[in-house]
């Protein structure tokens, strides 16, 4: 007797239970994934098998695996010290017995499909996400950066940090580094990410940061990094390195400056990194940058990603923190601001943004950086707007030698001497009418000027070549070869550009240097004629 009433159906749980989804199933060892055209693997899924339990897997079996080293190329890092991870569980395990089979599988060319997951794995791929997968990681592997997503950039970053003996860490540096410059502006985000797993992936095998690969934005770096120190290396050069400590010791973002971008961005971060390299080049060469008390830190390396119970370990690092006290700090962003008042002066804006407290010496370094840089680019402006004629009278730039100046100078009195000489033999075989007025002017001239320049022609004004060579330093803009050039006549600067002056009131009709917070310059009014009057 069938007792079945269809109101027994309410008390029915199963009913109510949404239907599971069918699994993906097992990997599979065939050339196909759905219809995905695999060059499979040569290796049969029998010997891969036997390959698969890596739970005794470890980069140093003495001490249970722990080991110390002590950094070569790090003046701040003073030991590191990797040990196993104590995790009893291997939650990822199976992700890395899929990479080990996945590793040799490519696709042939696919287009884009999109996917998302928190913590990529290939479980959670369709097969056109898996086809376009391996598609783009072999491209990848070739150098060619194919059009990707978050969930498809980390699946790969999970391979190159869990497989070390498929991808031999040094390799596997560059191309975690390569990665993260070919798609950082697409993918802002990893900047957080790639700034913590590559710096520990550097300190787990013992490798040196490729600076070289990502120095060009240092500066995000930094502020993207917890652990600033291990990315202030001497490894760094020239403006890379004063955009890394510009980043860690200005309180000001000059990046946000109103001025700072459009046409103007690269002007201002040529000039504003190369000035402030002279200035931590100052900073460095003193030690006043480096504490002497050692600090440490703790914790698990690549915090965030998918790691494997293999490669998982805990990092101690005992580092020496930079100086970040509130003088040197001021100092930094007084020097940032004006030098962003130097660059805006450059492009012609009025308004200037307050310094503070900058000190003299960083103040000097900073003048004459733009001083010599600034001068040379508008002499350079200058001979591209010349009309092609006056270009054949531009005499080519030389540094000042001091030496061959001498040579000249001992040169031009052989040849008085000779002249005169010439003159003194001609008077004694001539008549007194052939001696002239003129004549003897000379002979009386060239009597009264021992131990002096000759007035070769009235346009010097009775200038030394030495006082014409001063002047055009400083016309050029080199204020140091200008100073060289007094002290090698045994005067000081401000008696030099004093008679200068007074040459010039008495027959140019008024004085054309001036004193500025750097030295003497020329004045500004003047400035065409000079260049003229030098030429």
């Amino acid at each position: 007797m069938n007792n079945y009433d269809e109101r027994d159906d309410f008390w029915d749980v199963s009913r109510l239970v949404p239907k599971k989804k069918s699994s993906l199933g097992s990997f599979a060892t065939s050339a196909k994934i759905g219809d995905v055209v695999i060059d499979a693997p040569s290796s049969s899924l029998e010997k891969d098998d036997r390959r698969l339990d890596f739970s005794d897997y470890r980069r140093d079996s003495a001490n249970g695996g722990e080991r110390s080293y002590i950094p070569a190329s790090s003046r701040l890092i003073k030991r590191v010290t990797v040990k196993p991870s104590v995790d009893r569980f291997d939650f990822y395990g199976t992700f890395r017995k899929a990479a080990l089979i996945y590793y040799e599988y490519k696709c042939q060319r696919s287009e884009f499909v999109p996917f998302y997951s928190y913590k990529p794995q290939y479980t959670q791929m369709t097969d056109e996400q898996k086809r376009y997968y391996f598609y783009w990681r072999d491209e990848v592997r070739s150098g060619r950066y194919h059009k990707t997503d978050y969930s498809y950039l980390y699946l790969y970053v999970y391979e190159i940090l869990n497989l070390p003996e498929k991808i031999p860490p040094d390799q596997g540096l560059i191309m975690l580094a390569r990665l993260w410059r070919e798609y950082r502006r697409e993918l802002p985000k990893i900047d957080q990410s790639f700034a913590l797993w590559m710096q520990d992936y550097c300190l787990v095998y013992e490798l040196d940061f490729p600076f070289e690969e990502i120095g060009e934005f240092i500066f995000d770096i930094i502020n993207a990094s917890a652990f600033k120190e291990f990315y202030l290396s001497p490894s760094l050069k020239g403006v890379s390195a004063a955009s890394a400590m510009i980043a860690y010791l200005s309180d000001y973002d000059w990046r946000r400056g109103k001025y700072a971008g459009g046409d103007n961005a690269d002007t201002y971060r040529l000039h504003l990194e190369g000035a402030m390299s002279r200035i931590f080049s100052l900073i460095t060469e003193s030690d006043a940058l480096y504490g002497t008390e050692s600090a440490l830190i703790s914790r698990t390396a690549f915090q965030g990603s998918l790691c494997t119970h293999s490669v998982k370990c805990i990092l101690d690092i005992e580092y020496y923190p930079i100086s970040g006290s509130t003088g040197l700090r001021a100092a930094v962003t007084a020097a940032v601001r004006y030098t962003e008042n130097k660059l805006r002066a450059c492009i012609g804006v009025k308004s200037r943004i307050s310094v503070g407290n900058l000190p003299d010496e960083y103040k000097r370094i900073i003048d004459e950086y733009f001083e010599g840089e600034f001068a040379r680019l508008r002499r350079e402006r200058e001979r591209a707007n010349a009309p092609e004629y006056e270009k054949l009278y531009i005499s080519e730039e030389t540094d000042i030698s001091f030496e061959n100046a001498l040579e000249i100078e001992r040169a031009s009195w052989n040849m008085t001497a000779r002249l005169v000489e010439g003159i003194e033999e001609y008077e004694d075989t001539e008549t007194p009418i052939a001696k002239t007025d003129g004549a003897a002017h000379r002979a009386d001239e060239q009597t009264n000027t021992v131990n002096t320049e000759p007035k070769d022609t009235a346009g010097r004004y009775g200038l030394s070549e030495f006082d014409v060579s001063y002047i055009a330093a400083i016309a050029d803009g080199r204020i140091v070869d200008a100073r060289n050039i007094a002290a090698s006549l045994g005067e000081s600067e401000d008696t030099v550009a004093e008679r200068i002056n007074n040459a010039f009131a008495d027959n140019f009709g008024d004085v054309i240097l001036e004193i500025s917070d750097s030295g003497y310059v020329i004045i500004e009014d003047y400035y065409e004629e000079i260049i003229e009057w030098i030429r």
